[in-house]
């Protein structure tokens, strides 16, 4: 069941390069259809993946509409450590080519990709210099300025793509892309695209039709809107 943890590979004996996937404040098989997807994709295009759950095993079903007791402040330090503990699992194998190992991550799951494109984080949590080869940040959240948590930081040095739809309140393309600018005339290995008239979620078929939640950090309402168009464009540029 590729809607839950795991690791899939293609056939044969390798090593492949290899995509670690994180999932949204959602659990991991919220949209059934939607990680079955991307394992898919990766496979098809010669990838192993790594489907990482950070919530079932702690005992939480959600981080959305809810937060576990004292888990609010750190939740992004949690799911930070698992990136970096999937990518020194996936490392021991022989099947898997140990510098072409990337993430990719989902709205929650994008925030913790701009951490592991941190210098800083890096040297926090893989002490052995293990390194992911790119992190993709899928309509993250940049910052949540109510709390004064920095997702997208300028310490970026490593290859970061960024994807985010204009019409996301969420990952909000007015907050994101200035500091994306200011990363790149720093020289950061950073790159971008904004997807026009594109909101929140828009590679999971759940959110058909479109519809606005509220939740934890956007209390005003996100427009949550499926666009199959737009998620085939999202795994051309991944």
């Amino acid at each position: 069941n590729t809607a839950r943890m795991g690791i899939f590979k293609p056939n044969g004996s390798g090593p492949f390069p290899a995509l670690i996937l994180l999932h949204t404040c959602a659990a991991v098989d919220f949209d059934p259809r939607h990680m079955p997807y991307w394992v898919s994709q990766a496979l098809k295009a010669g990838y192993a993946a790594f489907v990482v759950d950070s919530w079932s095993r702690r005992g939480i079903s959600e981080h959305c509409r809810s937060s576990p007791t004292g888990f609010l402040p750190i939740h992004i330090a949690v799911r930070t450590r698992d990136a970096y503990d999937a990518l020194e699992h996936l490392a021991r194998f022989d099947f898997i080519d140990k510098l072409r190992i990337a993430a990719i991550g989902f709205s929650m799951g994008g925030r913790v990709n701009y951490q592991l494109a941190r210098k800083p984080v890096r040297e926090m949590y893989s002490p052995s210099g293990v390194r992911f080869a790119a992190a993709i940040a899928v309509y993250g959240k940049c910052l949540l300025e109510g709390l004064g948590l920095v997702y997208l930081d300028q310490d970026v040095d490593q290859p970061l793509l960024t994807l985010l739809g204009g019409w996301d309140q969420d990952g909000d393309p007015k907050v994101c892309v200035p500091r994306l600018e200011k990363l790149r005339e720093k020289g950061a290995p950073v790159e971008w695209h904004v997807f026009p008239k594109t909101g929140h979620a828009w590679d999971q078929p759940r959110m058909w039709p479109p519809r606005t939640f509220s939740y934890l950090g956007s209390p005003e309402g996100v427009l949550f809107a499926y666009d199959s168009q737009v998620t085939e464009a999202t795994r051309e540029k991944a």
